[in-house]
């Protein structure tokens, strides 16, 4: 799994974690890239950062797990309630009836179960599984990163370029932060989200106002989600 950490108005991460990808808990290292090697500090931040969001991408792993399990006890509640009704009960369109209920109260007990089906040794045990590979994660540093931190501070300053400048081989590794960047800005800000996209500058301009938002940092994302170029 990759974690990008970067600083601009403050230190953010950005991974696959809140996003509930399995593959995250399925890999095998983890790795997080940054502008600089990571200060012990910064590493404590970032693996609890990391952390924050594991318990429930370990929650939904679990039930991803016991899928079929809970189908099964679903179908079993079904099969009963349906032969309970067809032979306790008699109405003149049983049929209809007995499946009608039986298919309510499984499907109850499915997300019922679903719910609180929760085994807290198995659910800890992978939390530290992941948590000891966050505790090894590999720091690479990654040039685009410290390009990004530069921009913000000159966009700061009322300077900065409008375009990313990115070495070849950093290509599918920029592409996949501006990905994750992309999800945690739909997820925490939709409103901010759909203002990066906008071209009008008019309501831009508007919407930082409203906002109070720091505009070196709308910009900063606007440019990362805008285009890039690759270094010749």
């Amino acid at each position: 799994m990759h974690a990008y950490f970067i600083f601009l108005d403050r230190k953010r991460l950005f991974s696959s974690l809140p996003e509930k990808e399995m593959d995250s808990l399925e890999c095998t290292e983890f790795k997080v890239f940054s502008s600089s090697l990571i200060s012990s500090e910064d590493s404590s931040e970032v693996e609890k950062m990391l952390s924050e969001d594991l318990h429930a991408l370990v929650i939904t792993w679990f039930q991803e797990k016991r899928y079929i399990f809970h189908l099964i006890l679903s179908a079993i509640i079904f099969l009963i309630v349906y032969f309970i009704g067809s032979v306790g009960i008699r109405d003149s369109i049983p049929l209809v009836d007995e499946i009608a209920v039986a298919l309510i109260l499984s499907l109850l007990f499915y997300f019922f179960i679903k719910k609180h089906d929760v085994k807290a040794s198995l659910i800890k045990e992978k939390e530290e599984e992941i948590r000891r590979k966050i505790e090894m994660a590999e720091n690479t540093y990654l040039v685009f990163i410290r390009d990004i931190e530069e921009l913000y501070s000159l966009l700061k300053e009322g300077k900065g370029d409008k375009k990313i400048l990115i070495n070849k081989n950093e290509e599918d590794l920029f592409l996949e932060f501006r990905l994750f960047l992309t999800q945690s800005i739909k997820r925490e800000d939709r409103a901010l989200f759909k203002a990066l996209m906008r071209d009008e500058s008019e309501r831009t301009t508007h919407f930082i106002r409203e906002r109070k938002m720091d505009r070196a940092l709308f910009f900063t994302y606007k440019t990362i989600l805008s285009g890039y170029e690759i270094l010749p």
